[in-house]
């Protein structure tokens, strides 16, 4: 879909010097492999918009700064830093985290906190939005950072296996923590930095 509101916008086809569709890293299909929206994405664990920092890239429109020219950016809807967080939505008869957020761009964090009041085990997951018309591929690769009240990190994740990021079984005592969920800019999976989520 997003492929496709890229051409009625205007956008050229993201290639590479030797080809007019750029597919992406390798593997096919492999759980963090990379294509440009305007390449050929579809079999891609991830694609995002590009301005051509990919190796060998023969176009290099910057198609988020065309976006925000034409259509206007996204309100940020959750603070980037603690003293903006927005309460973490936890279900009170399961515990489980029920929240939905969005990564307006690529250097976007979105901050949560929540408030434990004893000791005990805390897991949260967090998966990108996939389009239920298929079965793979979306436009985050995801990292989870998990702070207490005082700043300190407690627990980091962002795999190069897979876009999901968690934080499993950390056992935590009584008090506030923050959550930051933002894009990796994995180094091992070179997505392009200037792709929107």
């Amino acid at each position: 879909m997003s492929y496709e509101v890229g051409h009625n916008l205007g956008f050229n086809y993201d290639g590479i010097n030797t080809s007019g569709y750029y597919g992406g890293t390798t593997p096919t299909g492999g759980l963090t492999s990379w294509a440009p929206l305007m390449g050929t994405g579809y079999n891609r664990a991830v694609s995002t918009w590009s301005r051509g920092d990919y190796p060998l890239a023969n176009n290099f429109e910057d198609d988020v700064a065309v976006l925000r020219w034409k259509l206007g950016g996204r309100a940020d809807t959750v603070g980037n830093v603690k003293a903006s967080a927005s309460l973490l939505s936890i279900n009170s008869g399961t515990n489980a985290v029920a929240q939905h957020g969005i990564i307006e761009q690529n250097l976007d964090v979105d901050v949560y906190y929540f408030t434990t009041s004893a000791l005990g085990a805390v897991t949260i997951t967090a998966t990108p939005f996939i389009n239920p018309e298929h079965t793979s591929g979306n436009n985050l690769d995801i990292r989870l950072e998990l702070k207490n009240a005082i700043g300190d990190s407690l627990y980091v994740d962002e795999k190069t296996t897979t876009c999901i990021a968690e934080i499993r079984a950390l056992n935590l005592v009584a008090g506030t923590y923050y959550l930051f969920v933002s894009a990796t800019g994995n180094t091992v999976t070179p997505f392009d930095v200037w792709g929107d989520g």
